[in-house]
């Protein structure tokens, strides 16, 4: 067999995933929290990191400090703000970003921004889950753009905290001094959260309800 041959059959090496480069469990969760924090956009709490990743807080508070220590010198790291954490980008890339943000800002808000805009508006404050149940879709992106913005913001204190509502700034821009001055409020807002107290009706049921016994073998 000639040199050609013997290299075509020469098996590739294997790349490892990159969640092993940070190593055992704690590395895995490491992993795993920033595949979360990725995905919310938006600051989380220990807790609730630990409950969507399943792991004990105490574990989530060290997996955190992995995730930090290996994000250091990447174009994006790890911040913390008392119990919250988030993904942000470095203060390096900060020119870049806030050239790309001014792009965004100048364009036209595209279909989804409008529907989530209007969602926040006529049933808010909305919870991101809520937001992407009423659209269908996922909002993340649509709620950045908006906050980007100035159009909505997230509620950061008191029994709202973490759910998004329109801005002043939104409101002056339509020419109305109070939300309920929006054509249709009542009628709208009524509606949209009827629909939202069926969803969370039917989740705590289904959380509830007992899956049915196995039957019996036949003897």
């Amino acid at each position: 067999m000639d040199e050609q041959n013997q290299a075509a059959d020469t098996p590739l090496p294997e790349v490892p995933p990159r969640e092993a480069s940070l190593g055992g469990t704690s590395g895995k969760l490491a992993a795993l929290l920033e595949a979360i924090l990725f995905w919310s956009a938006q600051p989380m709490t220990i807790w609730e990191l630990a409950a969507a990743s399943g792991a004990a807080p105490e574990a989530v508070d060290a997996a955190i400090d992995e995730l930090e220590t290996s994000l250091a010198g990447r174009g994006v790291r790890l911040v913390r703000a008392g119990e919250e954490v988030a993904l942000a980008t470095a203060p390096g890339a900060a020119s870049a970003i806030e050239k790309l943000r001014k792009e965004e800002l100048s364009r036209e808000l595209t279909k989804s921004a409008l529907e989530t805009l209007t969602a926040v508006a006529y049933a808010g404050p909305l919870a991101r889950s809520e937001a992407d149940y009423l659209r269908g879709v996922n909002c993340q992106y649509a709620l950045r753009h908006l906050s980007l913005r100035g159009l909505v913001a997230r509620e950061e204190k008191g029994t709202n905290r973490g759910r998004y509502r329109v801005t002043a700034e939104l409101l002056a821009h339509m020419g109305v001094e109070k939300i309920e001055d929006l054509p249709n409020y009542a009628e709208s807002r009524k509606s949209l959260r009827e629909a939202l107290e069926a969803a969370a009706a039917a989740d705590r049921e289904q959380a509830v309800t007992p899956a049915p016994a196995a039957a019996a073998e036949p003897s």
